[in-house]
């Protein structure tokens, strides 16, 4: 896309952001926007309201006497505040450079790819973390470990586990979980597992038990929703051979409650308070692009702004899956 650059005037890139998302997303299995539904906010600091279970699940009779008046329900909301953070980078485009490379590939595109994909990369770690502290999700209260590992086919028992994990969460809430999270790697686990395999056989379906898809773990599970974790990053510096590692904790299955919408009557276990300066209601990263001839080339740069809330941990449960 050719467009004219002011030296220090930044313009828009919604070409190379709409890109980004029709390639990017569908290969690298984010799961942040999952496990912490992003709510666009209009300003980076502020308030924001939700229905506390206190209120939507109490047990009341209201019984009326003749010529009486009614009882009044309470339909109080809870508040939270947030103050949201701006992350960003850039990559310099180099006229000579571009001019080398120019029928090599396109180096706006990947310079898009690249800065994009750090930012959501970053989010989808800070999501991880949460999954992974312990004093959110601690065994026995909003967790626990199994008796058995799901990488020991004969024994283990991804279907009771997960169970365990929805009566956990009922009874710490009211409410039915309807989600499972896990990284693709544990749901290579579960389709070896004898007593998987068992349920496919009973149902007579000509599939490798091992390449299960979201919608097959779904029904095994009976959940209708999964996601599966597939982010990796490199664990070392850029200057050294690369080691990868996933993101997603590769142990840890979280089953909890999950809605998309900005109904405060619906609450999450977090939620991603993303705050976008250009008016855009969706959770990517803002791209644009910038001259500087100084350096006698072009700016792609990619930021977004957000903060991780916790709303009601109770709606969330981790299985540790190595005993």
């Amino acid at each position: 896309m050719s467009i004219t650059l002011q030296s220090g005037a930044a313009v828009p890139r919604h070409d190379l952001r709409s890109h980004y998302v029709q390639f990017e997303q569908d290969i690298n299995r984010l799961v942040c926007d999952k496990v912490a539904p992003p709510r666009p906010v209009e300003k980076p600091d502020g308030v924001y309201w939700y229905q506390p279970r206190e209120i939507t699940l109490a047990l009341r009779e209201c019984r009326r006497a003749s010529n009486g008046g009614y009882q009044f329900t309470n339909l109080a909301l809870k508040s939270d505040t947030f103050f949201t953070t701006e992350r960003g980078e850039s990559i310099l485009l180099d006229d000579r450079f571009l001019s080398i490379f120019r029928d090599v590939y396109d180096a706006q595109m990947a310079a898009a790819r690249i800065t994009m994909m750090n930012r959501l990369r970053w989010r989808e770690w800070a999501v991880a973390q949460l999954i992974e502290t312990s004093t959110n999700f601690p065994i026995g209260t909003r967790g626990h470990t199994t008796s058995a590992a799901w990488s020991t086919a004969a024994s283990g028992d991804a279907r009771k586990d997960v169970d365990t994990a929805k009566v956990g969460v009922w009874n710490n809430s009211g409410v039915q979980p309807n989600a499972i999270c896990m990284s693709w790697k544990k749901a290579l686990e579960v389709g070896r597992q004898t007593s998987i395999r068992g349920v496919l056989n009973s149902t007579s379906r000509e599939i490798q038990p091992t390449q299960l898809s979201e919608a097959q773990l779904a029904e095994i599970f009976q959940v209708p929703y999964i996601f599966l974790a597939d982010a990796p990053y490199n664990t070392v510096s850029e200057d050294q051979t690369a080691v990868i590692d996933s993101i997603w904790p590769v142990d840890n299955v979280f089953v909890f409650r999950y809605d998309p919408s900005n109904d405060p009557m619906m609450p999450n276990v977090f939620r991603t308070m993303h705050y976008n300066e250009d008016g855009s209601s969706g959770p990517l990263p803002i791209v644009e692009e910038y001259r500087n001839e100084d350096k006698r080339g072009s700016i792609i740069r990619a930021r977004d702004e957000w903060e991780i809330k916790k709303q009601d941990l109770n709606l969330g449960w981790v299985i540790d899956t190595t005993p």
